[in-house]
């Protein structure tokens, strides 16, 4: 019968092959690090467009509300 990759299969492998294990563990950290360093990246980024839209919603509130202001002392 083939060999399973279970985890009990692993553990019984020669040693020659823990290093590759530890390697491949190792390797997946680093990509699990660098996929949530782009992940917050990208939120930093989303959060700064979200922060610049509202103050210029925000400042065209205020144009509009003195406007309105304007408009009802002309009346």
């Amino acid at each position: 019968s083939e060999p399973t990759t279970s985890p009990k299969a692993s553990r019984v492998k020669s040693v020659s092959s823990a290093p590759k294990v530890v390697e491949k563990k190792l390797k997946k950290m680093e990509q699990n690090k660098t996929a949530a360093t782009r992940y917050r990246q990208k939120k930093r980024v989303e959060q700064e467009e979200l922060s610049k839209e509202r103050e210029e919603l925000e400042k065209k509130n205020h144009e509009l509300t003195e406007k309105v202001e304007s408009i009802s002392r002309e009346i």
